[in-house]
């Protein structure tokens, strides 16, 4: 298989995947490549549908973000039943706590727009689909993880023998240490402990559960850092043995991967870098 190629149906018996953080960045790649490869339906959750305007340096680096929402983009490239948005708050499990918090969040949601737990964004997909197939949790892997569980033992294995797959995104400082990085890195590292536990503890019920640590990301929180610091741009030159950034599709590409029983049914515990030979030193 040439460096190019890549087989676009390989997640057509996927019935549901839940993308958290769909909004932007890797998010929004890996939700966009899952409705490419075949999955039946994409359920975009975020607090928004569209990431805020907050820098104008970012929009001009990345003007695809100024475009259709994710679940729009999707819907308008394969159809109304391919995708759909819920709005939700993942460090919460059920909308009465998310409620609470919102008047001390940076944003002003429309008051006909309920915020969403994790618990309810599953219950909803249900609803929806009766199956759900992939979760890809990102800042609250543990709510979602509970959740995913919880409805994959209820539902019979998939043609490869699977009930689901959670596909947690950690990042390499949840590998290595960064410098004046410590809480992020401890929280990063947390995700890996808990996918492995998920792992072990579901692997004969037919649930898989791996991490990707993404590297430096060319995304919309990278970029001005980038742009701001020429000592961190050098900082970065020099220590990526590939010499670039990387693409959320380089993420997302092992997120599709990972999602698949047949490329990667025996592949559970499991931590990926995507991270362009960082760590590799």
């Amino acid at each position: 298989m040439s460096a190019n190629s890549t087989d676009r149906s390989r997640l057509s018996d996927v019935q549901a995947a839940i993308v958290t953080g769909s909004s932007s960045g890797i998010g929004r790649a890996i939700a966009l490549q899952f409705a490419e490869e075949g999955v039946k339906l994409v359920v975009c959750a975020d607090l928004q549908a569209c990431p805020k305007k907050a820098d104008t340096a970012i929009w001009e680096t990345h003007p695809e973000e100024q475009s259709l929402a994710t679940h729009e983009l999707i819907i308008s490239r394969y159809g109304a039943e391919r995708a759909t948005f819920i709005r939700c708050d993942v460090s919460v499990e059920r909308a009465s706590l998310a409620a609470g918090e919102k008047d001390r969040r940076d944003y002003d949601p429309p008051e006909d727009t309920q915020i969403l737990g994790m618990a309810e964004v599953v219950e909803e997909t249900m609803r929806l689909t009766g199956r759900l197939d992939v979760s890809v949790n990102g800042t609250g892997p543990f709510l979602g993880s509970k959740h995913a569980v919880a409805q994959f033992l209820r539902q019979e294995p998939d043609t490869y023998g699977f009930r689901g797959t959670i596909i947690n995104i950690s990042s390499i400082g949840g590998q290595v240490g960064l410098m004046r990085c410590s809480a992020y890195c401890a929280s990063k590292a947390s995700i890996i402990g808990l996918s492995r536990e998920v792992a072990i503890e579901y692997g004969r019920n037919g649930i898989r559960c791996n991490v990707i640590c993404p590297g430096y990301i060319d995304t919309p929180m990278l970029q001005p850092w980038v742009a701001a610091s020429p000592e961190f741009a050098a900082y970065l030159d020099a220590g990526i043995a590939l010499g670039h950034l990387g693409n959320p599709a380089d993420v997302a590409g092992a997120a599709a991967w990972l999602a698949s029983g047949r490329e990667s049914g025996y592949i559970t515990g499991a931590v990926i870098p995507v991270d362009g030979g960082f760590t590799a030193r």
